[in-house]
C-alpha cells in the first residue's frame, strides 16, 4: 500500500468468520489509516447465507477496530454492484487502495467457475482502460488451499480422490503436531471451521468435472506478479518455525510471486499476488 493512500479497501471474495482481518486492522492502525472492508455475496452459491451471520462478523470486526482507534466500515454486496459502483465513480478515488483477496480450499469451498468469476473482475478493476476510479490502484492477492492445482493431470478420478485425502491427512497431521495438548479443543474447532468443510466425496466429485472443463485464471500481460521479497520469505520462515518443524516455506510462480507452505513435502497453500503492469 502507497504511503499517499488514506484507505486500504479490501474486497474479500468469501469473509466467512472474518478470523483473517484483526492481524490487518491492527497494522493499519499503526500507519494511521483508515480501512474499508467489503464481503462479496454469492446467493446463487451460497443458498444457506445468513445475514445474521455477516452482522455478528461484522460487530466482532468493528469492536476490534474502535479498540485500536482505527476508522472501519464493514459492507456486503454483490461482485455486481460493486463494479457498477465503482464505474460510477460513487466511491473510492486517489486516495484509496484496492486489495482483492480471494483464498479458497480454507473452509466451506465454492466453485472453481466463481473463483474465476472473482479474479477475473479483479482483474478487469485493476487493468482497465480508464473505466474505474480505482485504475492502477491496488493488487490482488489468491491463497489456494486446495488439492486440485497439483492433481489436475491425474488419469481418473480414483487417482484424485486418493490424492484429496493425501492432502487433507497432511492438513491434519501438521496441525496436530503443533497444537499444544492443553489447546486440543482449540484444534478442533479449527479443524471444523478450515478442514472439515473440504472433506466431502460430492464435493470432489465436483471439482474433478471443473478441472475437465474450467480453465484456471490466467493474469494476462496486464498483470504482473508482485515478487515476494527475501525479507517476506524470512518473516514466514520466522512464523512457521521451519527449522525447528517440518514446516516448509519457498518461493515460486514464474515470476516468484508465488509462496508456498509445505508440510513433509506436501503443498498444503500457496498464496500469488499481482497488480497492474504499469505500476
Amino acid at each position: 500500500m502507497p504511503d499517499d493512500a488514506d484507505t486500504l479497501h479490501i474486497v474479500d471474495f468469501n469473509i466467512n468468520e472474518g478470523l483473517q482481518w484483526p492481524p490487518v486492522i491492527e497494522a493499519m492502525a499503526w500507519k494511521h489509516k483508515s480501512m474499508r472492508l467489503t464481503s462479496i455475496r454469492w446467493e446463487e452459491e451460497d443458498s444457506a447465507h445468513s445475514p445474521w451471520r455477516f452482522k455478528g462478523t461484522m460487530r466482532q470486526l468493528c469492536n476490534h477496530a474502535k479498540s485500536f482507534g482505527l476508522k472501519l466500515k464493514v459492507e456486503e454486496m454483490g461482485i455486481h454492484d460493486l463494479v457498477n459502483e465503482l464505474k460510477m465513480n460513487k466511491r473510492g478515488g486517489a486516495g484509496e487502495w484496492l486489495a482483492f483477496n480471494c483464498m479458497v480450499g480454507m473452509g466451506k469451498g465454492k466453485r472453481r467457475e466463481i473463483v474465476n468469476e472473482f479474479l477475473n473482475v479483479a482483474k478487469e478493476v485493476l487493468a482497465s482502460s480508464g473505466n474505474y476510479v480505482a485504475r492502477d490502484r491496488g493488487v490482488i492477492t489468491f491463497g489456494d488451499g486446495d488439492a486440485c492445482e497439483k492433481l489436475k493431470d491425474c488419469s481418473g478420478f480414483g487417482t484424485f480422490f486418493n490424492g484429496q485425502l493425501m492432502h487433507y491427512q497432511a492438513v491434519l497431521e501438521s496441525m496436530e503436531s503443533n497444537f499444544a495438548k492443553h489447546l486440543v479443543q482449540a484444534r478442533m474447532a479449527m479443524e471444523c471451521l478450515f478442514v472439515g468443510p473440504n472433506i466431502c466425496g460430492q464435493a470432489w466429485l465436483q471439482k474433478w468435472k471443473e478441472i475437465n472443463e474450467i480453465c484456471d485464471f490466467d493474469a494476462g500481460t496486464a498483470l504482473e506478479g508482485l515478487r515476494v521479497s527475501s525479507e517476506r520469505l524470512m518473516e514466514a520462515k520466522e512464523i512457521v518455525r521451519e527449522r525447528d518443524t517440518l514446516f516448509e516455506v519457498s518461493i515460486g510462480g514464474v515470476s516468484g510471486n508465488e509462496l508456498a507452505l509445505e508440510w513433509r513435502g506436501n503443498t498444503l497453500v500457496r498464496v500469488s499476488s499481482w497488480r497492474n503492469t504499469q505500476l
